[in-house]
């Protein structure tokens, strides 16, 4: 009913972008539930002063996990929300929202949630994902390059570094860097071979090289290929300003979630089952679309009433 009642007709109207390359970006955000961690008590042990007895006990909420918010750098007990929403929305519009385990990284969960999204939104062509540092793996990029998706993903500081390829040194931007340490020239992309080439610094800046590592005037040439390592060369230079511009958009996802979590009170209900969670995220992503429909026939002054878009509705 999501799908059809609310993100296509959103689509229809242009508010998600161009599906034929669809823009998308994924993130996770901690969820806690009504329910204990401890359950419980079914006994009477603890009138007589056993607090630690091993008799059954009834939790209400058994999908429920412990979980590390790295926000707020604590645990908490519940779920992860993971949200897909739309780059080019101009309202941060979800489009698949997910809930899982609270245990389960996100990286895991943008895997599951891609694959699913894939599966019911078939008819799109997912064209680019924007995704933070905790996405930052390699099968990752493998499987998104392997569908033709190109990765605007920031690299984990804690990885950071040089790392060697190909017996020259790159950097956590993605740029080789000359043995002397100092970063290589980007001259342009190999268009026919998929590649990017990079010059001397020594040769391009017309400065002398104390240790020269290639007698040739034009000086040593450097290859990257985003097919041998896209984590290190994605199809946009992580060190250009295409790369940060769109990497910027990224900060929709969790303006979507702000408005679940604070502007709609998502955790307010205390809920205690999967139930109630997928019913009430669900719920509330409808009404982010209908907020979003209503901020559009504002503009265009063409303001319904309920009656008449209930009608509407029903006639599609």
């Amino acid at each position: 009913m999501f799908q059809s009642l609310f993100v296509l007709p959103s689509a229809a109207k242009g508010l998600l972008g161009d599906t034929r390359s669809f823009r998308v970006i994924g993130d996770g955000s901690p969820v806690e539930t009504g329910a204990r961690s401890y359950g419980k008590f079914l006994c009477d042990c603890r009138q007589s002063g056993n607090w630690k007895c091993s008799c059954k006990r009834q939790f209400s909420d058994p999908d429920a996990d412990w979980g590390w918010d790295s926000y707020r750098e604590k645990y908490y007990y519940g779920r992860t929300l993971y949200m897909f929403t739309a780059a080019d929305s101009p309202y941060n519009l979800p489009v698949y929202p997910r809930l899982f385990r609270a245990s389960q990284h996100d990286s895991v969960s943008w895997i599951c949630g891609y694959r699913e999204l894939r599966h019911w939104y078939s008819d799109w062509k997912v064209g680019e994902a924007l995704l933070d540092s905790a996405h930052d793996a390699l099968p990752i990029y493998t499987m998104l390059e392997h569908d033709d998706v190109s990765a605007i993903i920031d690299l984990n500081l804690r990885r950071s570094g040089h790392t060697v390829y190909n017996e020259m040194k790159i950097g956590s931007d993605g740029v080789p860097v000359c043995p002397i340490g100092r970063k290589m020239v980007c001259w342009g992309k190999c268009s026919g071979r998929q590649r990017i080439k990079w010059r001397c610094p020594a040769k391009v800046g017309k400065w002398e090289c104390p240790t020269p590592c290639s007698p040739s005037d034009y000086g040593r040439t450097f290859y990257t290929s985003t097919a041998d390592n896209p984590r290190l060369f994605p199809r946009i230079r992580r060190d250009s300003k295409e790369w940060r511009k769109r990497y910027a958009l990224r900060t929709g996802v969790e303006r979507c979630i702000k408005r679940q979590k604070v502007d709609y009170n998502l955790e307010a209900s205390r809920g205690r089952s999967s139930r109630h969670w997928n019913i009430r995220v669900y719920l509330i992503a409808m009404c982010q679309h209908a907020d979003a429909w209503l901020e559009e026939a504002k503009k265009q002054k063409q303001l319904v009433s309920v009656e008449q878009w209930l009608e509407g509705l029903a006639a599609a």
